[in-house]
């Protein structure tokens, strides 16, 4: 928005406008109140949301995420990015990489996900796989019996796998992944069950 206003008002270069903005404009705190700034004949409004409810009007795709991941599974992933561990995702269906990858970045609000982040992988860019740094990495699932996708996946021993289509993740032994606290723990499990469950019972089932 700030570029296609400053490219219609004249002959003040850009770089202008985004110093004023950026020595100018205070950060708006958590909650109702909001900044306002204004260029040419436009008002741009700033705000952020309340700290108790960080992603209030967000759109995010829960329902589409329950539906295919338990809450157990979606604690395991959740426990897996806060330890900063390599993880690839894969499905049949890619739309669901990136509503995945997008509603778990959420969660750990917040904190953020400051590694590699790719939620859905060029098949010709597989080999990242074995660099030695955390990622968030999606892929199709039709190319993960590939001959030289398994390749690949033999040389690296440190790769958290999960297939959306049946909730299913691998956590590789060795890791051996010190649990979250107990507390919490159930804290977060019933918070996730609650929200998941009108999708459970929309689909005549629930958690095991």
């Amino acid at each position: 928005s700030l570029y296609q206003i400053t490219m219609s008002v004249g002959d003040i270069p850009i770089e202008r406008y985004v110093c004023n903005f950026i020595n100018e404009v205070p950060l708006p705190p958590p909650g109702k109140a909001e900044v306002q700034y204004g260029i040419a004949d436009q008002i741009l409004i700033f705000t952020r949301p309340p700290l108790n409810k960080p992603i209030l009007d967000v759109d995010l795709p829960f329902r589409r995420v329950f539906e295919c991941l338990t809450p157990s599974t979606i604690i395991t992933l959740f426990k897996c990015l806060l330890l900063e561990q390599k993880i690839l995702m894969h499905s049949y269906r890619l739309s669901l990489l990136t509503d995945v990858a997008e509603l778990l970045q959420a969660f750990m609000y917040p904190m953020s996900w400051g590694h590699v982040y790719v939620p859905v992988l060029p098949r010709g860019l597989f080999d990242v796989i074995k660099a030695p740094m955390p990622f968030l990495l999606g892929t199709n699932s039709e190319w993960m019996d590939e001959h030289f996708i398994n390749d690949i996946l033999n040389q690296v021993d440190d790769v958290i796998t999960l297939d959306i289509d049946t909730s299913t993740i691998n956590v590789p032994e060795w890791l051996n992944l010190p649990p979250l606290p107990s507390r919490e723990r159930k804290k977060l499990d019933k918070q996730l069950q609650e929200t998941a469950q009108p999708v459970y019972d929309s689909r005549g089932g629930g958690d095991d």
